[in-house]
């Protein structure tokens, strides 16, 4: 064999080891993606509607600020909502259906108004719930429309964010309220989304 041909048979082993070597680098990638994806379906929270409770509905008793301080006692995961003299107060229960604990960020209403946000606990176990409360004062600008008895006939929604115990994968919870002339107001539909950029995540009809 000559060296040109000696020469030409090290540069073709090469590159198959070469394209080997990349391949087996594009599989342990591959592998490790799929183990990062399945750690965090593994620590992952899911705050959705709760579950529906078979009678006897166990009672719970939720707290709310200024204005009020009401502290009413309510069947387990049930939406209370209360219309009084200038003020209006609102509670909605979330459950976490997921794998991992969730870490409470923050809570508001969509869209913003004046109030006064109460979140239950900070940190929610597996199957465990969460109440956000929220109280108004109606008398402020801005914050006619829980004045009157059609107030869900408006566009409201109830945010809560969250991530898991590690305070990565933030995700935010959303329960969009409706209300038609046949029905009180009510929370139609829980949406999930994850990351800043509030990828959805899932959507249901809401159980409440």
């Amino acid at each position: 064999m000559t060296h040109e041909g000696g020469y030409m048979g090290v540069t073709v082993a090469t590159i198959i080891l070469a394209v080997a070597t990349f391949g087996v680098v594009l599989v342990t990638y591959g592998q490790l993606r799929l183990a990062r994806a399945a750690a965090q379906i593994a620590t992952r929270p899911l705050l959705v509607d709760p579950t529906p409770q078979i009678a006897p509905v166990p009672q719970e008793t939720i707290l709310f600020g200024a204005p009020g301080r009401i502290s009413p006692t309510v069947g387990l995961g049930e939406l209370f909502y209360a219309q009084g003299p200038g003020t209006f107060h609102l509670s909605v229960a979330f459950e976490n259906a997921g794998a991992g604990v969730a870490a409470i960020v923050g809570a508001d209403t969509e869209p913003h108004f004046d109030c006064d946000t109460y979140v239950s606990r900070r940190f929610v176990p597996p199957g465990s719930t969460v109440r956000v409360n929220i109280a108004i004062l109606t008398t402020i600008a801005g914050n006619e429309q829980f004045d009157d008895h059609w107030w869900a006939m408006d566009p409201l929604a109830l945010v809560i964010k969250y991530t898991d115990a590690n305070g990565g994968q933030p995700m935010t919870s959303k329960a969009l309220f409706t209300q038609a002339a046949t029905r009180a107001p009510y929370v139609s539909k829980v949406e999930v989304y994850r990351g800043r950029k509030q990828e959805l995540l899932t959507t249901g009809i809401g159980s409440y």
